[in-house]
């Protein structure tokens, strides 16, 4: 992936782990709504 704007060529399901994980955190945006502690 030379070109960080683009996704790669072929279907998602074959791109390799460090592609597709590149393109998720580019994704998230903001804080983290994860609670500090569950309740119970």
């Amino acid at each position: 992936m030379n070109d960080n704007s683009k996704h790669p060529a072929g279907d998602p399901w074959t791109w390799a782990e460090p592609t597709w994980r590149g393109i998720v955190e580019r994704a998230r945006a903001g804080r983290s709504l994860r609670p500090r502690a569950w309740p119970g």
